[in-house]
């Protein structure tokens, strides 16, 4: 007897972790490309902080450039938390969820799907953060990168 069981005659087979992954981490991107939500969303508030930084400390001081890459956390995690909700509310408000728990496909599919897409938006935020971190706290820009 083997521990796979084939499904009863007539019905298909239960979608695959993998493939429930790539499909609902397709639509998240794309979704996002049309509407850009999360990225405008998470672009405006660390945009916002480190404003808010720059003009709370004197830039030009050894001890901005100190705590610079402190804020750059700050700014980043806080940009994160925002674009989470953005991405759980979307789903909350279109009953995706609901469907989601009527459908057979893996559950886990979904939260991985969803982190891999916020780990994408995220890396494109730090991309974008770092050339303005080094602008507004006169950090180097040359040298060993964990020096920065």
């Amino acid at each position: 007897m083997s521990a796979a069981r084939a499904p009863p005659a007539g019905l298909p087979a239960a979608p695959r972790l993998l493939d429930v992954l790539r499909r609902s981490l397709m639509k998240d991107l794309r979704l996002e490309w049309r509407s850009k939500d999360a990225i405008n969303s998470m672009l405006f508030f660390a945009l916002l902080v480190v404003v808010i930084f720059s003009f709370g400390f004197d830039p030009t001081a050894e001890e901005s450039r100190k705590i610079a890459g402190g804020l750059l956390w700050v700014a980043i995690l806080f940009a994160t938390v925002v674009a989470l909700n953005q991405t759980w509310t979307r789903e909350l408000r279109n009953q995706v969820l609901d469907a989601y728990r009527l459908s057979p496909a893996p559950a886990e599919s979904l939260f991985l799907s969803k982190t891999l897409g916020n780990f994408l938006f995220v890396t494109i935020l730090e991309m974008l953060m770092v050339p303005l971190f080094v602008v507004f706290y006169n950090l180097r820009s040359v040298g060993p990168v964990w020096q920065l």
